[in-house]
């Protein structure tokens, strides 16, 4: 784990429990409970770095707590702690549920929000929840519900949303792609723009649409689950998208994974959710098919079995028709490859030449966008030798190179043809986190480009720019929502812990790698890591199942 990662959760962890003991201190709680909160409160902000909405009150038994009736007296002594029968604005700080589940009071209310609103959409039987991997045809699916739907009610109000940028742009690319098989009048009514969940929500208190279409559904948190939910129109229907096996929220909550595992199939609900089993895009005989499968059932010995253990490292491009590769590469990053890494981008670096030497008042970036979009490095981590920061700067220095010669500065942050990817919202200049752009100079100077849904661009100064990065290289969890031709993922160097960033290598991170080329892809690594990530599963500590039994049963 990363040291000044794991340090500062310590720190927020201490300082939210001594508030939490000043707070049971001024209640005129007694020494035993102010303590027990204050364990309580240490917990839950390390639950929530993880990624956990709450969790087992069991976990708080030790020292002077070795009962857990006495725990439990403990807490509720405190006058911080109830059991959430009340409404979110009467809850105390922390909320012990019946099952026992310890919970900070604003998540425990997300949570039954979300149980709320689902349970009242599926009693309508206005909630559709489609579920599947890449190529299973979600969108396919969707796209022709919608178009039946607008053959019948041409006025019909539509939203497309997800939760990045890019992904929002790829689902209206599906649906233009769509539009062209359809009828000129029908195709006209389809929605001309999609929206990040963030800019939508912003923009509308009370959504005023009829059907709102979310893909990537996968990537919803609970906050933004609740958010969206408490928005919907009364007449709405909700239609989710995603993968329930790709990586998780990076805030708090699993809501789409939890929704459609089967634990979760309760009677009002099962009849709204569609599991998408056949893949359209990996065939029975696809090598990344079934390696993308064993890893999903976590049989690493079979993943194992399905890569090409070759130590020979084979020119992107010159796949000789194969589609998944094996570079045995176990420490600091080897010369060899690193130029197989690099040489994944020559064809960035062609189209990027004969831009500069045709350059304008005005570049044309789409052959930059086109020839970017064919081919990424992936990493598991973002810190380290094998860490994006360092593929990054490598990549970086190897462009540079190759476009502008030896006498450009090795430490020139901005250079034409550098990629960029937003990391935070700017609802004024209209970027949002996940966009990328390629700085290209123009008339008055370098300028970022990004590209418009009409197939345009639109180009900003670098120096007004939201919080970016640079994007030769991404973290798995940055390159969701998105797909390439081909990948090289990079996995971190065998017993270097010291590389890994808080969030561990899992089945899901690698999973959500291997899904995102559609063609090829090139692992970089160690087997045993690689095994251990498979067999290493995500399992996200929540109570939204529970929730909606209660509702349902009440």
């Amino acid at each position: 784990m990363n040291t000044a990662t794991d340090n500062g959760l310590d720190i927020a962890a201490n300082q939210f429990a001594q508030q939490f003991g000043l707070l049971a201190c001024q209640l005129g709680a007694p020494a035993a409970a102010r303590r027990a909160c204050m364990r309580a409160a240490q917990q839950l902000i390390r639950a929530q770095a993880r990624g956990d909405l709450c969790i087992w009150v069991e976990k708080l038994l030790g020292g002077e707590f070795t009962t857990l009736a006495g725990l439990r007296a403990a807490l509720l002594e405190s006058a911080l702690v109830c059991d959430g029968r009340d409404d979110d604005a009467e809850l105390r700080p922390l909320v012990l549920d019946a099952d026992g589940r310890l919970y900070l009071a604003r998540y425990y209310a997300f949570e039954r929000r979300i149980a709320h609103g689902i349970a009242a959409l599926a009693r309508a039987r206005r909630l559709t929840m489609i579920s599947g991997g890449p190529g299973t045809g979600k969108t396919t699916a969707v796209m022709k519900m919608l178009a039946e739907a607008l053959a019948h009610t041409p006025a019909l109000r539509v939203a497309l949303a997800a939760p990045t940028g890019k992904a929002a742009q790829r689902m209206l690319d599906a649906l233009a792609a769509h539009a062209a098989r359809l009828p000129a009048a029908l195709a006209k009514r389809l929605p001309q723009q999609a929206f990040t969940l963030h800019r939508l929500l912003r923009a509308h208190a009370m959504l005023p649409y009829d059907w709102v279409i979310v893909d990537e559904a996968s990537m919803l948190d609970s906050a933004l689950a609740a958010q969206l939910l408490g928005a919907l129109a009364p007449q709405s229907r909700l239609i989710l998208l995603g993968d329930p096996n790709q990586l998780a929220a990076v805030n708090a909550g699993a809501v789409f994974a939890e929704l459609a595992a089967p634990a979760a199939c309760i009677e009002d609900l099962h009849p709204c959710i569609t599991v998408l089993t056949r893949n359209y895009r990996f065939g029975s005989d696809s090598v990344i098919g079934q390696l993308a499968q064993a890893v999903c059932d976590g049989r690493a010995r079979d993943a194992l079995a399905t890569l090409p253990y070759d130590t020979t490292a084979i020119r992107p491009g010159q796949t000789d028709g194969a589609s998944l590769f094996w570079i045995d590469d176990i420490q600091n990053l080897s010369i060899s490859a690193l130029e197989y890494l690099a040489a994944g981008f020559e064809p960035y670096i062609a189209a990027l030449a004969d831009t500069v030497r045709g350059a304008s008042s005005t570049p044309d970036p789409a052959p930059l966008f086109d020839a970017l979009n064919r081919y990424r490095a992936l990493a598991a981590v973002r810190f380290g030798p094998r860490g994006v920061d360092a593929l990054n700067a490598m990549l970086a220095a190897h462009v540079r190179i190759h476009v502008h010669g030896s006498g450009m500065a090795s430490d020139e942050l901005w250079f034409a043809g550098r990629p960029v990817m937003i990391a935070r919202n700017d609802y004024a200049l209209g970027l949002f986190n996940g966009d990328t752009g390629i700085a290209l100079p123009a008339r008055d100077g370098m300028r970022v480009f990004f590209q418009t849904p009409d197939g345009g661009a639109r180009a900003f100064s670098p120096m007004i720019l939201p919080p970016h990065e640079t994007a030769f290289a991404l973290t798995v969890h940055k390159s969701q929502g998105t797909e390439f031709e081909r990948i090289a993922f990079v996995l971190p160097a065998a017993n270097a812990p010291e590389d890994l960033t808080a969030r561990p290598l899992t089945r899901e991170l690698v999973y959500t790698a291997i899904t995102r080329a559609r063609q090829s892809i090139t692992i970089l690594g160690a087997p045993d890591v690689f095994a251990q990530a498979i067999e290493a599963r995500t399992m996200r500590m929540q109570g939204l199942a529970a929730r909606l039994r209660e509702i349902m049963d009440a």
